[in-house]
């Protein structure tokens, strides 16, 4: 559902039709029989998007702005926190093979380094943003030290659809 507030903000919070929601909503391990639209999640459908629409109607009223103007805040927020490069527990477990395996070409200065950038590429809190003297995305490593954390964004990447 990480694309639900820009949808509603490309059509002005007009409802979406239950098929369009629950293809939206599908995950990849769906299968066609969960897909069923029954009159059953229809109304869970059109709840939700009453009483979500009825959030955003609040929150802007409370917050005192437009209700573009909330979608187009929780647009930018929700590409963040639900990116598709965030880990998961099957990129953990390779990525830590990898780290054990290079651990003995990298010092462990160096180790330390690429593993901090690693975290501060998956934190995914909007609110948490380090400043550039904080920040080490910008510092450049060794060669080893450099594919190895392109390899471990790699192994997020490949491995997203996973637990």
């Amino acid at each position: 559902l990480r694309e639900l507030p820009k949808i509603y903000l490309e059509r002005g919070l007009e409802d979406i039709p239950e098929e369009e929601f629950l293809n939206i909503m599908k995950s990849s391990y769906a299968t066609r029989s969960v897909m069923q639209l029954t009159s059953y999640k229809i109304k869970k459908i059109n709840q939700f998007q009453k009483y979500y629409k009825l959030l955003i109607q609040n929150m802007a009223k409370k917050e005192k702005i437009a209700k573009e103007v909330l979608l187009a805040n929780m647009v930018e927020r929700s590409a963040q926190i639900n990116r598709y490069e965030r880990i998961t527990g099957d990129a953990v477990l390779h990525i830590t093979k990898k780290v054990m395996r290079d651990k003995k070409q990298i010092d462990l200065d160096g180790l330390h380094e690429m593993i901090h950038r690693f975290i501060e590429h998956q934190i995914l809190d909007p609110d948490k943003k380090l400043s550039k003297k904080q920040s080490k995305l910008n510092k450049k490593g060794t060669k080893k030290q450099e594919n190895s954390l392109k390899t471990m964004l790699k192994i997020v990447k490949d491995c997203r659809e996973g637990i």
